[in-house]
């Protein structure tokens, strides 16, 4: 980046986001901004980048628009940051975002509510846990895909509080057109509380806050709030650490608890269609071939949801799983696969009681996985059936 000096700082050009609510169905749309940046590390010269910021995005048609951020010297703008904006117990939304995060070796890590909002942001052991798993607020889990709903959930909730309705009114008054925040780098993070103030408005105009409060994930699917994205839908996530795995309690397929030829005779076919049960890696191995739409929805979905691990991702788009000592699941492009794989499949997989039946249907609920039938009593056996994004069937029950 070019630079030139002046008496106050060193200048460069920068682009940011901004980010401007849809008034008319629930959702954000971003206009990127080039502007003046000026270098440096104080208040001062990061309220210059601010002016230059927004001096250009109402070049572009954008009258009203808000820094949220500790910088901004907005009435409003203070308030908002994530810094500053407080849940009924005092404790800041940064401290809550951090406190929440679980990694392989640790977390959550709840005495991080309990510091400065930088203190909790620059806490070492966010670093040194290892990868991160998921978020856990509360009790309540949150996958880490899509990338920002803990963030804009988590964020809106507190807004919405009863502590900060004064806060809010103002800000839905003010009627702003597009959000801002200068400490708000895309390539270095995700979350960013400019774009979850337009969002806030959006789902506020368009009368679907409180239902996005109450319930994040359904609502976040039924206006695809990220560009569609859902369990299976995450087209973006090329490489994945199978260790990061969102399924490990509870544990779908526990081969400490079934025997191999209980896990052979379990996964069958309950509904007459094509499939594959070849012995082609070693004799006591089979495998299960699945022809999909997409490869990329039902990798998400096998791998993050079901949590199995990935051994083969080949160049032709052939993926497989593997599912336990002598099963394998493979997924191949419906297109390439001879008569054009027809579905759905049921499969079937038995586990141990019906508390344990009812215990992973609260799961997949809690995951906004697709329940084709609500587990119940039918013909001596207790379960029910969840669908994965190509409308496979999959049948848990217990005798």
């Amino acid at each position: 980046m070019e630079t030139q000096k002046n008496k106050f700082s060193a200048i460069g050009r920068a682009k940011r986001p901004i980010f401007i609510p849809n008034p008319n169905a629930p959702g954000v749309s971003e206009e990127l901004i080039t502007f003046d940046w000026h270098m440096g590390m104080s208040a001062a010269v990061k309220k210059r980048s601010i002016t230059s910021l927004h001096e250009q995005a109402k070049k572009k048609g954008f009258k009203n628009i808000l820094e949220a951020s500790s910088k901004s010297e907005q009435p409003l703008g203070l308030p908002l940051s994530a810094f500053f904006l407080k849940d009924e117990d005092g404790v800041p939304v940064e401290n809550l975002f951090q406190s929440s995060k679980v990694f392989e070796n640790g977390g959550a890590f709840l005495d991080l509510r309990h510091v400065s909002p930088r203190a909790a942001k620059k806490d070492l052991r966010l670093k040194e846990s290892g990868a991160m798993l998921k978020f856990l607020f509360n009790g309540k889990e949150f996958p880490l895909e899509p990338k920002s709903l803990f963030y804009d959930w988590l964020y809106s909730k507190i807004l919405y509080g009863n502590n900060n309705i004064e806060l809010k009114n103002q800000l839905i008054n003010e009627v702003f057109d597009a959000f801002s925040d200068i400490e708000f780098n895309p390539k270095k993070s995700f979350s960013c509380q400019a774009r979850t103030l337009a969002l806030f408005i959006s789902l506020h105009s368009t009368n679907c806050l409180k239902e996005f409060i109450e319930d994040p994930f359904g609502t976040a699917d039924k206006y695809q709030l990220y560009r569609g994205v859902s369990y299976g839908e995450h087209r973006k996530q090329k490489k994945y650490n199978s260790h990061n795995s969102m399924t490990e309690e509870p544990s779908l397929f526990p081969s400490e608890s079934i025997k191999k030829k209980e896990e052979a005779s379990n996964t069958n076919i309950a509904n007459t269609a094509i499939i594959f049960t070849q012995p082609v890696i070693s004799q006591n191995i089979h495998e299960i071939t699945l022809g999909v739409a997409s490869i990329e929805d039902s990798r998400y979905f096998y791998r993050n949801i079901f949590g199995w691990r990935e051994i083969e991702n080949s160049n032709d788009g052939v993926v497989r799983f593997q599912v336990n000592n002598i099963l394998v699941l493979v997924l191949r492009p419906r297109k390439s696969s001879n008569g054009n794989i027809p579905y759905p499949f049921s499969l079937s997989h038995s586990v141990a009681t019906r508390e344990e039946v009812d215990r992973l249907f609260s799961w997949f609920a809690s995951k906004n996985i697709k329940i084709s039938k609500s587990p119940c009593k039918d013909k001596g056996k207790y379960g029910g059936y969840i669908s994965d994004p190509d409308g496979f069937l999959w049948n848990f029950f217990a005798a």
